[in-house]
C-alpha cells in the first residue's frame, strides 16, 4: 500500500504562488506518479489540506488556510518569515501526510493584491452602503517598512474613456509591516451625491450603484493601485459584478528583463483614464471594484475621525473656495479639544467613546444618542449652516426648544438638520421661514430636570459646579421627507428613537468647523476617552507577536509598576508609563530618541501633559516625588505606540531592562528587582 506524501516546495519565497499536491506533479518524469491506488477516486472533499504555525511551544491550526482536493495553492506572507515553524498537513480519511516549510525572502519588491474588508477588518459578507468604512488591506513582498500610497476614487466612466471625469475622493499613507499595511476610507452619505454629478449611459451599473475603486502605489519613482468598488444601490435587481475586467495587457518579451511589476500587468485603470500624474509612474499596482449601496448604513465601531475625506487631498474637489457649510456656533465649543472639557467629552471622539457622541448610550443603554453635543459658555449664539426652510419649532427635552431646518446646497446636497436644546426665550425664527447661512437661530440652553419633592428645576448638566450650556446636533439625510407630519423625525425605532435617516453629525461638523475657524479638525483631534486596560492587553498582544513573550512579560510589569496597575492618571491620558520630556525639548521626540518614529509614523506623541506626579514608588526603589514642579509627560495616540517605543529602547540597549530607569548600574539592578515584584496578569493568560 503507497504511503500518502505531499508534493510541492518545502522552500517557498514569500508572495510566489506555489501548488501542493498529493501527486508527483512537478517531478522529472514525464508519467504523472499517483499516490497510490488506495488514494486514487478519492472526492476532493475527503482531502483535506491544512497550515499550523509553531506558536508558544505548541502548534496552532490557522483555521484560514484550510482547503480540499487533490491539488491545491497556497501564497505565504511575509509575515511567514518570522514563523519559528510552518507545518502543511493533508488528511484523507484519517491518513495524514507532512510536509514542514522554511519560507525564504523574495527576490523582487512588489505589490501581490489589494483586499476590501470591513471595519472589523472581516471580509464582508455582503455589499457596501454610505455610512460604512472600508479597510484597504494591500499586500506587499519584499517591501518591509516602506510607504504605501492608498487613494479611493469615484468612478466616473468605463476604461478607455478619454478625459474620464473620475474623481479622487481621499488620499492616504501607511507603512508596511509584516508584509501588510490597512488604510481605512469613510463612505460619506453626505457626499453621495457626488456619483450622480455626470453619469455615463455605457457604464454597467450606472443607477444601480455608485463604483469606486481603490489605488495603492508604491513609487520607486513609481506608484500601483487596486481594484475599484462599488456601493449599492438597492433598487437595482441585477449583479453587480458581472461585468468583466478587461485582459490585462503584455509588454513584447524583449522587455521581459527590464520590466517593472506594473509594466508587466500592462496600463492601469488610472493610466488608461489619463488621470495618473504623468511625473510619477507606479513601480507597481493593484486595482479593486467597490459597488457602494446608495442607502445608508450606520457602523457604531466606524472611525470617523480618521475617515474625513479631506486628509492629504490637496487637489481633492473638496478644497473649494466657496463655504457650502459653516459650524453652527461663533465660537469654538467647550468640549473641542483645545477648551476645558475637551479631553474628558471631545465632541469630535469615535462614535459611542463619551456621552457627547453619537451612537453613545443613554437610559442604561436602552436607547443611543442621535446627535453629537457641542458644550458652550452660558447662551452662546447658535446660527444656520447654510441656507434653508424652518420645518419646525417645538418644545424638546428638559425645558429646551429645537429648531429643524432643511438645507438644499448648490452642490446638490439635500438634508435636514435638528438644532436642539436651545433656550426657549432666544428662538428667532418661525416655522415656514427661509433662513440664510449664518443666520442667528437662538441660544444654547441648559437642560433642567424637574425635581417633584422640592417642586423646583436643577440643571442637569454640571462639570466641576460650572453648568453646562449645549447644543444638540442631529442630521438626517434625505431632505425629501421634509413633510414631518407624515415622516417625523422622532419616532419608537430602535436604538435611537429617530427615523432611519439619521446619520451620524461629525462628517458635517468638521466640515463646517474647517470652513469657519481655518482649520482641519482632523489634524488634532485625537481619541478624547482615557486608556483603559483594554489597550493595554491588545498592545501587548502587538508585543509579543514581534519581541515574544519575556518581552511582553517585562513592558507589562514596568506598566502595572510605575502605573499604578493601569490606573494612574498619566497612564489614563498619555498611555505611557510615566515618560517625562527632556528639558526645553520640543516634539515630536521631546528630548527621546526618534528612531521609532522613522519607522513607524503613526506612533508619534501628539503633545505633552503637565501635571504634579503622585507619590508613586517614591522611596521604594522609583524616583524621589517632586512636590515643587509640574512634570511633562508625553502624551502618545495609543498604548501600543508608548508600549511599542519601551519595547524598542529595551532591544537597542540589548536587552538591559534596567537602562529604562536608570544610567546607574546599581540603581538598574534594584529597578530590575521591583518590577519583577508586579505580576504579568495579562501576558501569562496568552
Amino acid at each position: 500500500m503507497a504511503k500518502l506524501k505531499i508534493y510541492g516546495k518545502s522552500d517557498p519565497s514569500v508572495g510566489i504562488k506555489e501548488y501542493y499536491s498529493i501527486y508527483d506533479l512537478f517531478g522529472s518524469s514525464t508519467t504523472v506518479q499517483l499516490a497510490g491506488p488506495n488514494f486514487q477516486n478519492i472526492p476532493d472533499d475527503q482531502i483535506k489540506w491544512s497550515v499550523w504555525i509553531l506558536l508558544g511551544g505548541s502548534w496552532i491550526k490557522t483555521e484560514e488556510n484550510n482547503k480540499t482536493g487533490a491539488t491545491v495553492e497556497y501564497t505565504f506572507s511575509p509575515k511567514s518569515l518570522k514563523r519559528k515553524g510552518i507545518r502543511m498537513l493533508v488528511d484523507i480519511n484519517g491518513e495524514k501526510a507532512v510536509l514542514d516549510i522554511k519560507t525564504k525572502q523574495a527576490v523582487e519588491s512588489k505589490i501581490m493584491f489589494v483586499e476590501l474588508l470591513d471595519i472589523n477588518k472581516k471580509k464582508p459578507t455582503q455589499l457596501f452602503s454610505y455610512g460604512q468604512t472600508i479597510v484597504a488591506r494591500v499586500h506587499c513582498v519584499n517591501m518591509e517598512k516602506f510607504p504605501i500610497y492608498v487613494t479611493l476614487w469615484e468612478d466616473d466612466g468605463g476604461k478607455g474613456k478619454e478625459n474620464a471625469t473620475d474623481i479622487k475622493i481621499d488620499e492616504k499613507k501607511g507603512n508596511i509591516l509584516d508584509g501588510i499595511v490597512d488604510v481605512e476610507f469613510y463612505l460619506d452619505p453626505a457626499r453621495a451625491w457626488l456619483a450622480n454629478i455626470k453619469p455615463d449611459a455605457n457604464a454597467s451599473n450606472e443607477g444601480a450603484f455608485h463604483e469606486y475603486y481603490v489605488t495603492a502605489e508604491f513609487y520607486k519613482k513609481v506608484s500601483k493601485p487596486s481594484k475599484s468598488v462599488d456601493v449599492i444601490n438597492p433598487d437595482y435587481k441585477d449583479d453587480p459584478y458581472a461585468q468583466k475586467p478587461a485582459p490585462k495587457q503584455q509588454e513584447p518579451e524583449t522587455k521581459k528583463e527590464t520590466q517593472t511589476p506594473a509594466e508587466k500587468k500592462g496600463p492601469s485603470q488610472k493610466e488608461q483614464k489619463g488621470i495618473a500624474k504623468s511625473d510619477r509612474k507606479a513601480y507597481d499596482y493593484a486595482e479593486k471594484k467597490v459597488a457602494v449601496n446608495t442607502t445608508v448604513s450606520f457602523d457604531p465601531t466606524q472611525n470617523f475621525v480618521d475617515s474625513m475625506m479631506k486628509v492629504g487631498s490637496k487637489d481633492s474637489i473638496w478644497n473649494r473656495k466657496d463655504k457650502l457649510v459653516i459650524f453652527p456656533l461663533l465660537v469654538k465649543p467647550e468640549n473641542d479639544i483645545e477648551n476645558k472639557w475637551g479631553r474628558i467629552r471631545n465632541w469630535a471622539s469615535k462614535a459611542g467613546t463619551n456621552m457627547t457622541t453619537f451612537n453613545s448610550n443613554r437610559d442604561s443603554g436602552t436607547r443611543k444618542h442621535a446627535a453629537r453635543d457641542l458644550y458652550t459658555n452660558a447662551l452662546e449664539t447658535v446660527v444656520a449652516i447654510a441656507d434653508g426652510k424652518v420645518l419646525e419649532v417645538r418644545l424638546f427635552y428638559c425645558e429646551t426648544y429645537q429648531v429643524t431646518i432643511r438645507h438644499t446646497l448648490k452642490d446638490g446636497r439635500d438634508f435636514i438638520i435638528r438644532y436642539g436644546e436651545l433656550d426657549p426665550k432666544s428662538i428667532t425664527v418661525k416655522v415656514g421661514e427661509s433662513v440664510t447661512q449664518k443666520q442667528k437661530l437662538g441660544k444654547t440652553g441648559k437642560l433642567l430636570k424637574y425635581l417633584k419633592k422640592q417642586k423646583i428645576y436643577v440643571p442637569l448638566m454640571e462639570i466641576d459646579d460650572v453648568t453646562v450650556f449645549m447644543l444638540h446636533f442631529e442630521h438626517f439625510s434625505n431632505g425629501s421627507k421634509f413633510d414631518l407630519k407624515r415622516f417625523p423625525t422622532t419616532n419608537e425605532s430602535k436604538p435611537y428613537n429617530r427615523r432611519n435617516d439619521l446619520i451620524d453629525s461629525l462628517a458635517i461638523l468638521q466640515e463646517g468647523y474647517n470652513n469657519s475657524f481655518g482649520s482641519n479638525s482632523a489634524e488634532y483631534i485625537h481619541e478624547s476617552r482615557e486608556f483603559t486596560e483594554h489597550d493595554a492587553r491588545l498592545a501587548l498582544m502587538k508585543i509579543y507577536d514581534i519581541y515574544g513573550k519575556e518581552m511582553a512579560k517585562t513592558i507589562e510589569s514596568i506598566y502595572r509598576w510605575e502605573a499604578d496597575h493601569f490606573k494612574s492618571d498619566q497612564y489614563k491620558i498619555c498611555g505611557s508609563a510615566g515618560m517625562e520630556t527632556s528639558g526645553k525639548s520640543s516634539g515630536p521626540n521631546y528630548g527621546w530618541d526618534g528612531s521609532l518614529y522613522i519607522k513607524y509614523p503613526e506612533y508619534k506623541p501628539i503633545g505633552i501633559w503637565e501635571s504634579f506626579e503622585n507619590k508613586g514608588k517614591s522611596g521604594l526603589g522609583g524616583n524621589d516625588q517632586d512636590k515643587i514642579n509640574k512634570k511633562k509627560y508625553i502624551k502618545f495616540p495609543s498604548v501600543e505606540a508608548a508600549m511599542m517605543y519601551i519595547a524598542d529602547f529595551i532591544d537597542r540597549h540589548d536587552g538591559n531592562v534596567g537602562r529604562w530607569h536608570s544610567l546607574t548600574p546599581k540603581v538598574q539592578e534594584e529597578y530590575v528587582k521591583s518590577i519583577k515584584t508586579a505580576i504579568p496578569r495579562i501576558v501569562n493568560k496568552f
